[in-house]
């Protein structure tokens, strides 16, 4: 479990906590698997806590946002870990990978739907919980769960269902990609509106 959490201008605490990530190997080594792809429903839960100040001043709002990294490959492929052959074809491509975030009151405007990234630049970043003109009118609180863009304080522990975000990936590779291991690390970030 990794959990960050910061002091901020309209909230106490901003805090993010993922659980059950780690390395998830795709491997594909025969036909179906490559005709079909392959699913992981929730490699990682994303939890959430945004605590107002004590004296609150009613702005204190969130929003959470996706994106990948290749660690320096070209911008719309894999990282190329190791190659298994003379490497003649094209690495695997980040618009393989599609990621569905989802939580039980469906409070993102991804939520259920797999999305992709077509590179890894800044453009391409997703956003679970939108960012707000920050006004008080355009905070939405928990508790009515079927709300969208929920982003008022609140936590995972009394808003299991609307701060809680569990997150699903699969592959659909085709048969043109060079042979080998390659990487992708898919990155989460929970600001304070301001």
């Amino acid at each position: 479990m990794i959990n960050v959490s910061y002091s901020q201008l309209h909230c106490d605490t901003v805090e993010l906590i993922l659980e059950e990530q780690g390395s998830n190997v795709f491997t594909f080594n025969d036909f179906s698997s490559y005709e079909g792809g392959i699913a992981r429903t929730t490699v990682a839960r994303l939890k959430v806590r945004v605590i107002d100040k004590a004296v609150s001043d009613g702005l204190c709002s969130w929003s959470l946002f996706m994106s990948l990294d290749n660690n320096g490959s070209p911008i719309d492929e894999w990282e190329e870990l190791t190659l298994y052959s003379n490497g003649l074809a094209s690495n695997p491509l980040t618009s393989l990978l599609e990621i569905r975030i989802t939580n039980d009151c469906a409070t993102s405007n991804l939520d259920g739907v797999f999305t992709s990234f077509t590179d890894v630049s800044a453009i391409n970043i997703k956003e679970i919980i939108e960012p707000i003109i920050l006004d008080a009118l355009n905070i939405n609180h928990p508790g009515a769960c079927g709300t969208k863009n929920v982003n008022g304080p609140g936590d995972y522990i009394n808003n299991y269902t609307e701060f809680t975000f569990k997150i699903e990936v699969r592959i659909k590779p085709g048969m043109a990609y060079n042979p080998g291991r390659f990487g992708l690390t898919l990155n989460f970030r929970l600001e304070e509106n301001i």
